[in-house]
């Protein structure tokens, strides 16, 4: 289940890239700096939805099967509709791309959160295939903090301790690994960065201008999906 989201808000230009399992938006040329967000499903062992879903238009939904082909009914559009998040864990890799004939350098990446944390979500457990081994992480957050930041692995370094520069058409891939073990919550992302001496703010959000999510384990759901079919408890 890899995939990808991302939206950037700072000059409004923008285009939509599919491919098999993917979808993503990514900044065009008139951008100085391009960023596109993947998530990954696959990492973790399931999801969860902050109500109970067993009838309904979300029970539908669900039984159909939510299609990595179609960005109206992926995974991500599924969570963001029925208010779910990957449980433990959400990886997510930042492809970044300098536009600009004057070098972009990157200065600082801030997680900005969205309302307040909250308890693990407890609605409905779904499990979802695992996609095979994981990929060596370059960055994690501690989602739980009550300042989460970046920290780049294994050297433990945050922005802005250390920063990166892209000349034109150059990119670098940020792996972060978003962990969660307490609570729910909610987050963008702002980017900052540098042409010249003029300084700039990117803020990235996930599919549809929706802020990313993870949540921590709860210790009881109301409805729990072993296959096909719920076990309401």
């Amino acid at each position: 289940f890899g995939v990808s989201l991302g939206q950037f808000t700072e000059h409004g230009a923008h285009h939509l890239i599919f491919g098999p399992g993917k979808h993503s938006v990514s900044a065009t040329a008139a951008v100085p700096l391009g960023v596109t967000a993947e998530a990954d499903y696959s990492d973790g062992n399931a999801v969860a939805l902050a109500a109970p879903v067993s009838s309904g238009l979300g029970y539908a939904d669900l039984l159909a099967g939510p299609s990595n082909t179609d960005p109206q009914n992926s995974w991500a559009g599924f969570l963001a509709r029925y208010d779910g998040a990957p449980i433990g864990e959400l990886h997510a890799d930042f492809v970044l791309t300098g536009q600009d004939k004057t070098p972009v350098r990157v200065t600082n990446i801030q997680i900005q959160r969205v309302g307040p944390v909250m308890k693990p979500f407890s609605g409905t457990y779904i499990p979802i295939p695992h996609g095979g081994p994981q990929a060596a992480y370059q960055f994690t957050a501690n989602m739980d903090a009550p300042d989460p930041v970046i920290t780049r692995l294994p050297s433990g370094q945050t922005f802005p301790d250390f920063n990166v520069q892209l000349t034109d058409g150059e990119q670098l891939t940020l792996s972060v690994n978003f962990l969660a073990t307490h609570y729910s919550c909610r987050w963008v992302l702002l980017v900052t960065y540098l042409t010249g001496t003029r300084a700039h703010v990117l803020k990235i959000e996930a599919l549809n201008g929706q802020p990313f999510a993870v949540t921590g384990q709860a210790k009881r759901y109301k409805v729990v999906y072993a296959s096909n079919f719920p076990q309401v408890g």
